[in-house]
């Protein structure tokens, strides 16, 4: 599996970063919704949109893809999201939406290679 992030202005991208995360890799669909109970005791939902969610743990990162994607990550940029498996290749643009460093940890016992985990959240929800 190979998987690529891009920076994007909606309609080209440029420099990706390839990533080869472990087989820890999370892929979640979660929605946006509201439930309500009635005076009578009759539970309503209503559901607004939908949205993929994505968690990469990663080893071994460069240096340089590091500093990158922790740019993107402080910056909040909109990035292409494409992952490559056998013969299907799936596009999403895509947040890092970590609250800390996405890439913190140096990999002993090199110094020039990082670890940690990357969360990723589709930009775009619809039903």
């Amino acid at each position: 599996m190979t998987i690529e992030l891009a920076k994007t202005d909606g309609v080209t991208s440029s420099n990706p970063v390839v990533l080869h995360p472990d087989f820890t890799m999370i892929e979640a669909v979660q929605m946006h919704r509201s439930e309500h109970t009635t005076i009578g005791g009759r539970d309503s939902y209503h559901k607004y949109s939908q949205f993929t969610s994505w968690r990469l743990s990663l080893i071994y990162v460069p240096d340089s893809d590091t500093q990158q994607i922790n740019e993107w990550q402080q910056t909040s940029e909109r990035l292409l999201f494409v992952t490559d498996v056998n013969t299907t290749t799936e596009i999403n643009e895509v947040r890092i939406t970590n609250r800390a460093t996405p890439l913190p940890r140096q990999q002993r016992p090199y110094t020039d290679l990082f670890q940690g985990e990357i969360m990723l959240e589709t930009l775009v929800g619809s039903l």
